[in-house]
């Protein structure tokens, strides 16, 4: 989008980022004479750009950047929003790892943001570098909640849906969601923060997404040796692949992060419980990870499994009928180009049966993602929509 005024109030000026959905850019409030941050609708529905201006507005919380304003102006959708002065951590890492000081402190302010959203029942999906802020002065501030839900999966379907390297495995899956969902992502950023690199990594998305399933993370220490002890567990807790595993709320993580520097606080007496439960798991895992000469491994189960389950596919899978695929190429056939090559491209590479057990689950969840988003912005019809997921499952049986 090219440089303009919205609703004869608000100056376009300069572009700060785009994403696959919207572009933020830095703005001027003419009526208010201020800076502000205006994120523009690029593609999808209006419903999933009003259900962000209001689960922000009802986030009031200095950890988490305000909504002013949401319009339309000429069909173009847009959100205004405190203008943070300030940088990503995503741009704060391409130089390199923080000290523990600086993560933790880090850390903390997302928790605090991330109780405010557990606090009104809302996970935020996506907790990652680029969707938290730094000021100069150390404050740190969680944005996009673009794709917020209710926890528990309330009000539709779960479906695999966030950001491959801090990715829960229930997102994954498909299954339940809540808060300590975006404790997992807190836990992937932290990582990075010591580490430099996100505990699960690579060039291939379906590998990455099938390491959160079933690779033990490795600890931050073994990258990091000054880690403090108590961080390198907490980190592993909250890396743990089942959501009982895992601290139970930001709150708890808060207060053990704030805890770091004290000798043996009351408010971290019963970690040790917790982080023992967790790496146990997380030894477990390490032990089967590794793949059965002839077998294939169990898919993960879940602590919560949500009302629908992710189709897993056989592991020597057999030639699908021709009609199910027939069916679901003719809906993509419908589709607007750009759509429909990557559709096809997913559906063939699903059809081939390589990759495993694991693998092809990964496929069957990423395609139907794919179908849920352009269903939601009304690319897809209610009735190609159904037809999709029913030959969806078909083939994956």
């Amino acid at each position: 989008m090219a440089r303009r005024v919205l609703s004869d109030r608000y100056e376009l000026r300069e572009p700060l980022g785009r994403g696959g959905m919207a572009e933020v850019w830095q703005g001027f409030d003419r009526r208010l004479r201020r800076d502000v941050a205006v994120k523009v609708l690029l593609r999808g529905g209006p419903a999933r750009f009003e259900r962000e201006a209001r689960t922000i507005a009802a986030l009031s919380h200095p950890n988490i950047v305000a909504v002013h304003d949401v319009g339309t102006d000429d069909d173009v959708r847009y959100l205004v929003m405190e203008l943070v002065d300030g940088h990503s951590l995503a741009e704060r890492l391409r130089t390199g790892p923080m000290t523990v000081t600086e993560a933790v402190r880090t850390a903390i302010g997302v928790c605090a943001a991330l109780e405010a959203a557990a606090a009104a029942g809302i996970v935020h999906r996506d907790v990652k570098p680029a969707n938290i802020l730094l000021d100069p002065g150390g404050g740190v501030k969680v944005c996009d909640f673009g794709i917020a839900r209710l926890a528990g999966g309330v009000g539709g379907s779960t479906r695999m849906v966030g950001t491959s390297r801090y990715m829960a495995p229930e997102q994954v899956t498909g299954s339940t969601v809540d808060a300590r969902t975006d404790l997992y992502g807190l836990g992937c950023v932290l990582h990075e923060m010591l580490a430099g690199r996100p505990p699960f990594h690579g060039d291939d998305e379906d590998r990455v997404v099938w390491q959160h399933l079933e690779r033990a993370p490795e600890p931050v220490s073994a990258v990091r040796p000054d880690v403090p002890p108590d961080l390198d567990r907490l980190v592993s807790a909250l890396l743990a692949k089942y959501p009982a595993d895992r601290p139970d709320t930001p709150a708890d993580v808060r207060a053990a992060l704030e805890s770091l520097d004290t000798a043996a606080p009351a408010g971290f007496r019963r970690w040790p419980v917790i982080i023992t439960v967790a790496l146990s798991v997380v030894v477990f895992s390490v032990a089967s990870s590794a793949p059965p000469s002839s077998a294939p491994p169990p898919p993960p189960v879940t602590a919560q499994p949500g009302p629908r389950a992710v189709p897993t596919a056989s592991a020597t899978p057999e030639r699908r009928p021709t009609d199910p695929l027939t069916a679901v190429r003719t809906v993509i056939d419908t589709l607007p180009d750009k759509d429909a090559r990557k559709l096809r491209r997913k559906l063939a590479d699903l059809d081939s049966g390589r990759g495993g057990a694991n693998r092809l689950a990964v496929k069957t969840a990423a395609l139907r993602a794919d179908f849920d988003d352009l269903h939601r912005d009304g690319t897809i019809t209610d009735a190609g929509y159904a037809t999709l997921l029913t030959g969806l499952e078909q083939i994956a049986d």
